[in-house]
């Protein structure tokens, strides 16, 4: 609704290596899904409309995440896009998580 209404919104990202773009060969040319949601929302309601903070941290389990969000996005975000699990796993031991 902020769109429609010629409103400013700010998009963070949460996620792991997906998020950052780790998965992609071509460094130059990095696109992720929160790229290509930046650019259709940009093309529908202007440039200058909206801005995205990538806030994702490669090989992190959502573990971390859980705990450190608040270090990954602004406080002033509209919209959080999250993508975790990737690297989520049957671990024991998560106290590594949380120290990181």
């Amino acid at each position: 609704m902020r769109l429609a209404a010629g409103k400013p919104i700010k998009m963070a990202v949460l996620g792991g290596s997906v998020s950052v773009g780790l998965n992609y060969h071509d460094w130059s040319n990095r696109v992720t899904y929160h790229t290509f949601l930046t650019d259709y929302l940009r093309d529908q309601h202007g440039e200058k409309l909206v801005t995205t903070h990538n806030g994702a941290v490669a090989a992190v389990r959502s573990t971390y995440m859980s705990v450190c969000y608040k270090h990954h996005v602004p406080e002033d975000t509209d919209i959080v896009l999250v993508e975790m699990a990737v690297n989520d796993g049957p671990y024991k031991d998560l106290s590594d998580d949380i120290k990181r």
